[in-house]
């Protein structure tokens, strides 16, 4: 164990790596190409790039002896056969030899499969089990590798585990030329994906019902994993420009954490699955897309989770043309025309970005943006694109949209001074992506703005109080005392999150004709365990279409902030395949912060849950706002989970007021 001059114990790197290419002598359509490549690729990343020494890492393979794709670099030392026992044996070997605050990374390319559940009292009913397939069809559980996971990051040993999957659960299976094949063939569908397939070098490997909903790993969890795709896609793996095989997965996270450079020390595993998602999808056309489940700000091989808004801001580059980008931010993300973002290779630093390439959108679909090169750039590169790839990030910078606030008072009253000093300070604190403007007392008969207006600040002896559109106090809205230091801008910081807060509850279906799927939020008795619950209701979504859809719910909470519910934190949407249902029960809590007001016979509360539903896997998690700084502490979301062509975008939502009697909807 390498220790620091002080002490102090530097954590070391472990790797348990398994590649499953021969699974049979007599049926060789079983037997895949490129998963020994895929571990070959991860051992020299391993030992390269992040200096994990060659005794930390376990390797288990099974190649097949007659195929001419099987790699060779392994062939003198020992190779350790991919059983189940030889798999855990090689798990507890780490556990035995790693300490607390080490990182543990296992990866898996090889079939996949799906099968009835063997544990019908822990999992939903109709649920399916995934398993990893191993040789001599011995299989692994995702209830027993999930908890074989979690018992590796839960004390005593805590360890910091990357999980990477490159295999598929569906259990379907095709085969054509140069196709090879990653999950185990079922009858009655190979039809069906034959006529989905190009002749394009990356192929499907299987179906990868990349876990379903109900499965044991889409808990919340304290590890990270990286899955090759969507529940209801084909995983492909080609044959590369050096003639290997290898998965879509891996041979892609291997080029994107390369590219990054010593700026992985500062990546997230957010980031670099944006990175990663826009490469794959560009590469195969949008047939593939990975998932990441675990916490997306933890720093990449590292414990450390920063607590970042950069999210918010950020989005990638998805296509390049010309003199035109895509940009995976649409209407459904709350783009807006003339939005202009800065564009940055990823593994460059900022000082190395000061020149930016600046581009503004010009027009908008549901799910993209294109934009184009803005007259503004800074770089003197910027004539053209051609230096952009894809894969790049885009960070918004600015956004064109004006909200109006009104100032409301008597400018020649005792409030004069404290309104002399919002006129005189307020331009200085203009967010440039959240423009607020002030409308002052004197000139609001004269504006033109009046209808835009949809907050009022109320400025009297006791400071400030936000009004809505109708000039009624916003609910359980902190008020800003007059005295309050730095009192400017600390109003303009409460507009902007109010007003973020509003163009999220103000959100609509672009067009009004709805259809497609059944969804209905509805109070119910089953209250459960949760003592604390004042009520709870009952999400029911139904796939009424012939294609998959994808629900994201978030929180809208009583003290102004956003939280996505479902999913918590497995990918960007739940997806529902045609005819399934998606049902699931929230509770609503009393915050801490307004317990003691909730004893008020005037208390009341307004919960939205609000739930959006897409034609395409949207990340929608730029839309999370915590709830207020300062004035209100931060808390945990309100509502709690519970239980483990038209428009392609619709939102549909439900105002939950609580007060002292039964809690109403609206």
């Amino acid at each position: 164990m390498a220790k620091l001059d002080g002490g102090m114990r530097t954590p070391s790197r472990w790797a348990v790596l398994i590649g499953v290419n021969f699974y049979s002598s007599s049926n060789p359509k079983m037997n895949l190409d490129g998963c020994g490549n895929d571990v070959i690729a991860m051992y020299n990343f391993l030992r390269d790039y992040l200096g994990v020494p060659k005794t930390n890492i376990i390797v288990l393979l099974a190649l097949d002896p007659d195929s001419s794709t099987s790699p060779t670099q392994f062939l003198d030392g020992l190779i350790i056969t991919p059983t189940k026992a030889n798999i855990f044996a090689a798990i507890d070997k780490v556990v035995s030899q790693a300490a607390p605050g080490d990182f543990v990374h296992i990866h898996f390319s090889g079939h996949g499969d799906r099968e009835s559940t063997r544990y019908p009292d822990r999992k939903p009913k109709h649920a399916k089990d995934e398993l990893l397939c191993l040789v001599d069809d011995e299989d692994i559980t995702d209830v027993e590798f999930g908890e074989m996971l979690d018992g590796l990051v839960s004390p005593p040993n805590s360890f910091v585990v990357l999980a990477t999957l490159d295999c598929c659960f569906s259990g379907g299976a095709t085969r054509k030329k140069d196709f090879a094949i990653r999950c185990k063939p079922r009858l009655g569908i190979q039809d069906e994906i034959e006529e989905s397939i190009s002749s394009e070098d990356w192929t499907p490997r299987k179906l990868r019902t990349a876990m379903p909903v109900q499965s044991w790993l889409y808990r919340d969890r304290d590890y990270n994993a990286l899955t090759a795709c969507q529940p209801f896609e084909t995983s492909r793996e080609g044959r590369l420009s050096s003639g290997e095989w290898h998965g879509a997965l891996t041979s892609t996270l291997m080029s994107c954490l390369k590219s990054l450079g010593n700026e992985r020390l500062s990546t997230t595993y957010g980031i670099l699955h944006g990175f990663l998602d826009a490469s794959i999808r560009h590469k195969l056309r949008g047939v593939q897309q990975p998932m990441l489940f675990g916490e997306r700000n933890r720093l990449l091989f590292e414990p450390t989770i920063i607590r970042s808004t950069e999210f918010q801001t950020l989005a990638y580059v998805t296509h390049v043309e010309k003199e035109n980008i895509v940009i995976n931010r649409g209407l459904v993300s709350g783009s807006v025309l003339g939005d202009t973002y800065s564009l940055k290779e990823p593994g460059t630093t900022n000082a190395q970005t000061k020149a930016a390439i600046r581009v503004t959108v010009t027009s908008l679909d549901a799910f993209a943006a294109n934009a184009q090169l803005s007259q503004d750039s800074q770089s003197s590169d910027s004539t053209h694109l051609d230096n952009v790839k894809v894969g790049w990030l885009a960070i918004l910078i600015s956004r064109p949209r004006v909200s109006y606030a009104q100032i409301l008072c008597d400018p020649t009253g005792p409030s004069e001074g404290l309104l002399s000093k919002i006129q005189s300070e307020w331009q200085s604190f203009v967010d440039p992506i959240v423009q607020i403007q002030l409308i002052s007392p004197e000139i609001a008969e004269m504006s033109t703005h009046e209808e835009e207006v949809k907050i009022y600040v109320l400025i009297d002896d006791a400071g400030c109080t936000m009004l809505d559109s109708n000039k009624k106090p916003f609910e359980n809205f902190p008020v800003l005392p007059k005295g309050s230091p730095e009192f400017t801008e600390r109003l303009m910081y409460l507009l902007r999150h109010l007003r973020t807060y509003l163009l999220v509850e103000e959100l609509k279906t672009p067009q009004s004709q709805i259809s497609g799927f059944q969804l209905s939020i509805e109070e119910t008795d089953d209250t459960g365990d949760n003592q604390d619950a004042v009520s709870s209701w009952k999400i029911y979504f139904k796939n009424l279409s012939s294609k998959v859809l994808f629900i994201t719910v978030f929180n809208l909470t009583p003290l102004y902030g956003i939280y996505q519910v479902f999913p918590s934190d497995a990918g960007f949407a739940i997806p529902v395949e045609s005819s399934d249902v998606f049902e699931e029960i929230v509770d609503i809590e009393i915050p801490d912060r307004l317990k003691t007001a909730s004893g008020e016979p005037s208390f009341r509360m307004t919960d939205v849950i609000k739930v959006f539903i897409t034609a395409e896997v949207t990340d929608l998690r730029h839309y999370e706002l915590p709830e207020l700084k300062n004035t209100i502490p931060r808390q945990l979301r309100n509502v709690k989970p519970r239980q483990v062509k038209g428009s392609s975008w619709w939102t549909q939502e439900r105002k939950i007021v609580t007060g002292p009697s039964q809690p109403q909807a609206s």
